[in-house]
């Protein structure tokens, strides 16, 4: 039974030990991506697994691709949060003083004001170690942890088929990647389908190097994961059953809490529970971020739908109007005819007043969903 039914059932502990033992190690673009996010000690021991991990690594290079595309922005995020941390300074030693009713110049402000930005420096200090795109030391570890070990981009007629095919899996809801449907409609771009791109590649290269994967990644979504009664289960059933048809190697995942988990416990170690903390933290908050521009996504489709179901009343109510207009032409109507043509025409100045609030409505969550996609 269990071989007709092989992708349902979870591997046993000794069966993901055989597969970390022997398997290629990929990750997705936020793993490096919050390299530049987590602070000293965190960066530091994902950094070592890294460099241990060095000859079994590999990237497809759609990741490369998009931590290129975005290792400014985060780098640029990084910077503004510690700045903004100077300006909250600010405001608190001035509310202090305020409610206190105390002068700036007092002395007891000066030392909390003192002891404060002392301690925004040494975060600074300690955790943000890229201010300038040109001088990124994280990036220069990742070159050379990554030379030689990233996967080579699809031709411009290969990239269209990989598309092509994409579409037609979001259509039918396969993973991965069909949460992110939604970027291609706002964004005009391959955005969408950078989580099948990736797939694909992982597919393509297990086969070709007759290799087992392990994917560790910071998302979170359903496109990824199997999730039954609010806990995650593992990688979706149709991911691994996929995998298997066409590669003839196993796959599994994880996210990053738990990759360090096991390596810690691999290399007989304990996990600093302050570190795990901090990427459930990032990873929450990420996840949080996603689920929040899918709701707004799905508010924008709801609203369009209202919008082109008004635009149809609307014409069929003026069409009515015009009828009755031409009708006449000018002649004088029977009473209930320009009774009924006034109730038609103050039903459509409604009509076109809800869907303008509509539209208004609609630009608004627009708006909202370009800033949270950022």
């Amino acid at each position: 039974m269990k071989t007709a039914i092989w992708e349902y059932i979870i591997p046993s502990e000794r069966e993901k030990e055989n597969l970390w033992n022997n398997c290629t190690f990929v990750f997705d673009t936020n793993v490096l991506l919050n390299l530049y996010r987590y602070t000293g000690n965190t960066r530091r021991i994902l950094l070592e697994a890294f460099k241990d991990l060095k000859g079994r690594m590999w990237l497809p290079y759609q990741v490369a691709y998009e931590y290129a595309r975005n290792r400014c922005d985060v780098i640029y995020e990084t910077v503004e949060k510690y700045n903004k941390l100077e300006t909250l300074e600010n405001d608190f030693i001035k509310k202090i003083a305020e409610e206190l009713r105390l002068k700036n110049s007092d002395a007891e402000i000066g030392k909390l004001q003192n002891m404060i930005a002392g301690w925004i420096g040494e975060q600074k200090q300690g955790n943000l170690i890229v201010t300038k795109v040109s001088d990124d030391k994280i990036l220069n570890q990742i070159l050379s942890l990554f030379n030689k070990k990233v996967g080579e981009p699809y031709s411009e007629e290969e990239m269209q088929n990989v598309l092509k095919e994409g579409k037609e899996r979001y259509s039918r809801q396969l993973p991965p990647g069909f949460c992110d449907a939604g970027k291609e409609a706002e964004e005009g771009d391959n955005n969408a389908y950078g989580d099948f791109v990736v797939w694909k590649q992982i597919m393509e290269y297990a086969g070709s190097r007759k290799s087992d994967i392990i994917y560790v990644t910071h998302d979170q979504k359903k496109d990824w994961w199997q999730i039954a009664k609010g806990r995650t289960v593992g990688p979706r059933i149709e991911l691994r059953k996929e995998f298997a048809e066409k590669t003839k190697q196993r796959f599994y995942m994880y996210s990053m809490e738990s990759f360090l988990e096991y390596y810690s416990r691999h290399k007989g170690q304990t996990t600093d529970p302050d570190v795990l903390d901090e990427v459930s933290f990032i990873e929450k908050k990420q996840s949080k971020k996603r689920k929040d521009v899918e709701e707004l996504y799905w508010d924008m489709m709801y609203l369009e739908q209202q919008i082109e179901n008004m635009r149809e009343r609307i014409e069929s109510r003026q069409k009515a109007v015009s009828r009755l207009e031409k009708k006449y032409g000018g002649r004088e109507m029977p009473e209930h005819i320009t009774e009924q043509l006034n109730n038609m025409r103050l039903k459509l100045a409604r009509l076109r007043s809800h869907m303008e609030g509509k539209m208004q409505r609609l630009l608004s969550v627009r708006e909202k969903f370009f800033v949270e996609s950022e």
